[in-house]
């Protein structure tokens, strides 16, 4: 008997797993950024969102006092409110650094299927924003298609 419990299982395991890779679920990371570059120049702060399969692409640029700067990034849910607050906490790298006005471009990947879950719908509230040397920028605000 513990045998069949046992093979049930791992056959529902193993359904789950294909169903995640067929859906294009990264399981792991549902929320990324990666820094693309960091050079002199400013450039106006704005984002563009791709689409693709289960994924949700948002390019950026924040405008820094030298391109020495890395971006961590953090979230805050409220499901009642069907809200998600991302959060670009910008920090100087501790290196010399080259002093001219810079602009930081960074892709932030998220898991579209993920979201949808977490909240149970197709849409919800974004709020994308950004600390640096204590000034909070907003890059977006409303409501955003997951």
């Amino acid at each position: 008997m513990a045998k069949n419990y046992y093979k049930i299982f791992s056959t529902f395991l193993l359904f789950i797993l294909i169903l995640c890779f067929d859906l294009g679920v990264n399981m792991s990371e549902n929320l990324t950024i990666e820094i693309l570059s960091a050079k002199c120049g400013t450039k106006p702060e704005r984002i563009t969102v791709e689409r693709i399969g289960g994924l949700i692409f948002i390019r950026g640029t924040i405008n820094v006092s030298n391109p020495c700067h890395t971006i961590k990034i953090s979230e805050e849910i409220n499901k009642e409110k069907r809200m998600l607050k991302i959060i670009l906490n910008v920090r100087r790298l501790k290196k010399i650094c080259i002093e001219c006005l810079a602009n930081i471009e960074f892709l932030i990947k998220m898991n579209r299927y993920h979201y949808r879950r977490l909240f149970n719908a197709q849409n919800c509230l974004l709020r994308l924003e950004y600390y640096y040397r204590g000034k909070v920028g907003v890059l977006y605000d409303g409501e955003f298609e997951l």
